[in-house]
């Protein structure tokens, strides 16, 4: 019956990934490399390729990647039958991921298949056996780098040097790396002012931080800050704590602390007296130290492209919730660092919670719901699974398989602790009796409420609030498990995923201009005719990124390569190409101002290559979303490595790209609910566009994502959805058909809807 079954349904996705750049040469497997060969072994099989997808970068030991995690998502939906990779150790270097992944496709009841290890059989014993070899040699190899790694950097910490690329404030790194780093006179001085002062036990974090500004010290330059930011307390309480500053060098995955070659910049007593005063000071009551500052989203907001936890945070200016990455030593964020208004998001949040308004029979309703045979049949298999995850972690964390790596133990643990606190338990609707008459009131209780207890209120309902940080705007909210039935009668939300829940603003009109307040998201002119400008039909029909005004002679992002063009090749003789796809318009490129300048502009069809000849600039105006519904096997990483391709040296290339998975509010996904489970695993997000580009090495990248809010004639989407496209046909005809009826209904009524871009 199995091969049967399988006879009917041959498909199959691809897996491609490399750990470092260079893997990517064409000696070590290169991603294209890597396709190539499953294609052709796909081909053999009879198989059809129904996805591909890539992870640069990245290394095997992780678990959460972005090119994975879409292609598990494929496998959740059943969209395919196999999972092809070119080798097991392209899947994963260690042996728990191996595990889990290979776990999870034979829970969905999809096949494995390895290029490079073609007698793999997970359906016998001997396939089984050799699975736990060949991921036993992965996990050993991984196993023996870090080792090796890691004993190299305690012999080093051992021998009094220092282990870290950047050297502390106060310090520069020698010419002979093998020699200890040594002071920075200038630098210097501000830390010894800071202990200093510190040791007084007079003076908290933020009070040295503003005395080193007013004494005219800074931190190091940096790109957002070329001369150099103002110390913040963060700063002054890292630097205090710092052994290294009285000649000890500590190997921090043990704490051991070692003699240090370097030269101290403080004594060691006067290090002490600093502690203790840092300790009486933390000792002291509350009552004597200043006010305690509550953050309404504390421990809930999260960065809605990297998912990392904001940080809430309080300076001259104001108060923040800030982006962490480059405080953790990561770059994959492109929002690294940025911060938003407390106040910008905190109202968006209560005018969600005012929303709330349940009608009598809710309760009954929700009963229903949680009640229904498939919900509770899928909430059961979902926690099965993540239960035995959780088991089989244990047991090999009790053989001594994490003995040197626990980390990796706890980030996994901690994943699948955070899967089971999203699934609804058995007392679910007990929970759910026990709430009810204080959530009928909750929007009263709410207005009450001290800010401590809104905190406190909102804690208790939700998981998780994803922000985009530069517009300050909400972009989804993750409730509690016992809070789903209530947050499904918000009518400001929609359901786009079990759990996630997207805010859709309603458009009104303010001083005669729309306004969709109280989100910080502008508001583009509404779409009343179909498709004036097919920049990426169905998600994008217009372009918002085209200057407002017709007489304008330049768009702004033009200009802005024309600039670096000519500083990188000391001239303003440039030639600028233009590339549009059918049905579009060039952007505005009046190269007056550039004596010598030419510009052209090339029509291509929608899955078209780039043109053969080199430009000083180029600008591509939305390749990606037409490459990706023109030809089959299309990946994000390779198209970009196509466009840079014709690119010289000293060239700028310029590209607006459509963000599919960065509106959820778009009136697609209102209307074609399915639209956003089939994108989801298969399109892009500013993280995947980021990391793709980041990937090449560009000389000087900058990314940015614009959003807004577009209200769209119900009657227009309609004309629009009737017109023939490539998208459509991923529908389902009985969805498809719904969405058709649904729009018909809204006759002249409008909607409001979303659209994410990026340049």
């Amino acid at each position: 019956m199995r091969n049967t079954k399988r006879q009917k349904t041959e498909s199959a996705i691809l897996y491609a990934r490399v750990s470092t750049k260079d893997q990517a040469g064409e000696d070590h497997f290169s991603i294209p490399a890597q396709i190539q060969e499953m294609e052709a072994f796909v081909q053999r099989k009879g198989w059809k390729v129904v996805g591909v997808f890539v992870d640069e970068g990245i290394s095997g030991r992780r678990r959460e990647r972005p090119g994975l995690d879409q292609a598990l998502e494929v496998v959740r939906q059943r969209g395919c039958d196999y999972f092809v990779v070119h080798e097991l150790s392209r899947l994963a270097r260690s042996i728990i991921v191996t595990l889990d992944i290979l776990g999870e496709l034979g829970a969905y009841g999809v096949g494995f298949a390895s290029v490079k290890e073609p007698e793999f059989d997970l359906s016998t014993m001997n396939g089984r056996l050799l699975l736990n070899i060949l991921a036993s040699i992965n996990q050993y190899y991984v196993d023996q780098l870090s080792f090796h790694t890691k004993k190299g950097k305690k012999q080093r910490a051992r021998s009094g040097l220092y282990n870290f690329s950047t050297v502390p404030y106060g310090y520069r790194k020698a010419e002979d790396p093998h020699q200890p780093p040594v002071i920075d006179e200038r630098e210097a001085q501000a830390v010894r002012m800071a202990f200093e002062h510190c040791a007084t036990g007079r003076y908290t974090d933020r009070e040295i931080a503003d005395l080193l500004m007013a004494s005219g010290f800074k931190r190091r330059p940096s790109k957002r800050h070329p001369e150099g930011a103002p110390f913040t307390k963060d700063n002054v309480a890292t630097m205090l704590r710092n052994k290294f500053y009285m000649g000890m060098v500590v190997y921090r995955p043990t704490q051991e602390v070692f003699e240090g070659k370097h030269q101290p910049i403080v004594e060691a007593a006067l290090w002490h007296r600093c502690q203790e005063a840092r300790a009486a000071r933390k000792a002291a009551s509350r009552a004597m130290q200043k006010a305690y500052r509550v953050y309404l989203l504390s421990l809930r907001a999260r960065c809605d492209v990297c998912g990392r936890q904001l940080r809430s945070q309080h300076t001259r200016t104001g108060e923040y919730y800030r982006e962490v990455s480059a405080y953790l030593g990561e770059r994959d964020c492109p929002h690294q660092s940025r911060g938003v208004h407390t106040h910008i998001v905190d109202a968006q949040i209560h005018e969600i919670i005012k929303a709330i308004h349940l009608p009598d029979d809710w309760l009954e309703e929700a009963r229903q719901q949680i009640g229904s045979n498939e919900e509770l049949e899928r909430i059961q298999r979902q926690r099965a699974q993540l239960l035995a995850r959780k088991k089989r972690l244990r047991e090999l964390y009790l053989r001594g398989d994490f003995e040197d790596d626990t980390e990796s133990y706890t980030q996994e643990l901690n994943r699948i602790k955070r899967e089971l606190a999203r699934l609804p338990d058995e007392n679910q609707l007990q929970t759910l009796q026990e709430i009810s008459a204080t959530v009928q009131d909750l929007p009263e209780v709410w207005a009450a409420a001290t800010k401590e207890e809104q905190r406190d209120l909102l804690r208790a309902m939700v998981t998780q609030v994803d922000v985009d940080v530069p517009q300050g705007r909400v972009v989804a909210v993750r409730p509690n498990a016992a809070f789903l039935p209530i947050f499904r009668h918000i009518p400001l939300l929609q359901e786009r995923e079990f759990g996630l829940f997207v805010p859709v603003w309603p458009v009104k009109t303010h001083n005669g201009k729309p306004d969709a307040s109280p989100s910080p998201a502008p508001v583009a002119p509404m779409v009343s005719e179909p498709m004036a400008e097919a920049a990426a039909p169905p998600f994008l029909l217009e372009n918002v990124l085209r200057p407002a005004t017709p007489q304008a002679r330049m768009a702004p992002g033009v200009a802005q390569a024309l600039k670096w063009a000519s500083a990188s090749k000391g001239t303003k003789a440039l030639r600028l190409q233009q590339v549009i796809f059918d049905g579009m318009q060039p952007l505005p490129a009046d190269t007056r101002k550039w004596p010598g300048a030419s510009a052209e502009t090339l029509t291509m069809a929608s899955a078209g290559q780039p043109p053969t000849e080199t430009a000083d600039v180029l600008v591509v105006l939305y390749p990606f979303w037409r490459q990706f519904m023109g030809k089959e096997g299309f990946t994000l990483a390779e198209s970009i490595r196509q466009w840079r391709s014709v690119l010289a040296p000293g060239s700028v290339l310029y590209v607006q790209a459509l963000l599919p998975l960065d509106a959820p509010a778009h009136w697609v996904y209102q209307v074609f609910p399915e639209a956003w489970h089939w994108l989801k695993p298969r399109a892009w997000g500013l993280y995947h566009l980021y990391n793709a580009f980041r990937a090449l090495d560009w000389v000087n990248l900058e990314v940015k994502r614009h959003v807004f809010i577009q209200p769209v004639a119900a009657n227009t989407a309609l004309a629009v959805a009737r017109q023939p496209h490539p998208f459509w046909g991923k529908l389902p005809a009985k969805v498809y058909a719904q969405g058709l009826a649904a729009l018909e209904a809204h006759g002249a009524a409008v909607l409001s809807s979303e659209v994410a871009v990026a340049e």
